[in-house]
């Protein structure tokens, strides 16, 4: 069941990262898994943004794969732990 808090970000080829907070995923072997397979079938990455006031009408955000050079997915970890994977 999705619910736990990630950090996305995500690299365009042109301009600045985006970095969105989401709770559309339950792990993130989850999240990594969804961005492999909307890449791997060429359609929109589609990703919920968690309003910082808990508001569950977030904005929804559409990634079209042709701009994106990288994906950076990250759960809430320990100091000292890794620091996210890359796509």
């Amino acid at each position: 069941m999705p619910g736990s808090l990630f950090t996305v970000w995500i690299y365009p080829t042109l301009g600045e990262p985006i970095t969105v907070s989401t709770l559309d995923f339950d792990s993130e072997e989850a999240a990594v898994e969804a961005v492999t397979e909307s890449f791997a079938r060429g359609t929109p990455f589609r990703i919920r943004e968690h309003e910082l006031g808990g508001d569950p009408g977030g904005t929804t955000i559409m990634v079209n794969p042709a701009n994106v050079v990288a994906i950076r997915v990250r759960s809430p970890e320990p100091a000292g732990s890794s620091t996210g994977q890359y796509l």
